[in-house]
């Protein structure tokens, strides 16, 4: 079996841990809309005036963001993320087909005529996304950093709608990497 099928994964292993996390979040998110509303009322669109303790939120969530980026990326490099299949057959696929064989990985249902080299290195594919998956977190929090230091209703919107974004965009890879686990583990023969 494949190392990166049985290696742990620090998200999904303890539940207490995400709900500290998103606890968190809600909080930091809960009093950057409070601290707009009601701190500033002379807050431009684009600018705003914030009081220090936003300032000085804003610089560490910033500096934070910035940390877990870097840490990511050399963290990708070191173990091979950035090299991983960089020449698989899946790039010459056309998008569709590409989104049918990981449909089909998700659902756990292969059609009967698929090619299981493809099935496998999409499956392995999805695994890897995983990794990568934590440089959402570090653009997040930098984009929370960000609104708080210029603390305008224009880039809190900008915060809201890419914090959004990377939610979902980390959900999705998280759960089409269990999926696909899922897959290698029921079909071996991949």
């Amino acid at each position: 079996m494949d190392k990166s099928v049985t290696r742990s994964n620090w998200v999904g292993r303890k539940p207490r841990h995400r709900v500290l996390w998103l606890l968190l979040l809600g909080g930091l998110c809960g009093a950057l809309t409070v601290g707009v509303a009601v701190g500033n009322e002379n807050t431009g669109v684009f600018d705003g005036d914030p009081p220090s303790w936003a300032t000085n939120l804003g610089g560490s969530l910033l500096l934070a963001g910035l940390a877990i980026e870097i840490v990511s990326i050399v963290w990708l490099v070191r173990h091979g993320g950035s090299r991983a299949d960089r020449t698989s057959t899946l790039w010459r696929l056309s998008w569709s087909r590409r989104w049918s064989l990981s449909r089909q990985v998700r659902r756990d249902d292969p059609a009967p005529d698929e090619d299981v080299v493809l099935l496998g290195r999409t499956a392995r594919a999805m695994i890897e996304q995983r990794r990568s998956s934590m440089i959402l977190v570090g653009i997040t929090i930098m984009s929370m950093g960000q609104a708080f230091l210029s603390f305008a209703p224009f880039f809190t919107v900008v915060f809201a709608l890419l914090a959004l974004l990377a939610i979902c965009l980390y959900v999705f890879a998280i759960h089409g990497s269990r999926r696909a686990e899922v897959f290698l583990r029921t079909h071996p023969d991949v």
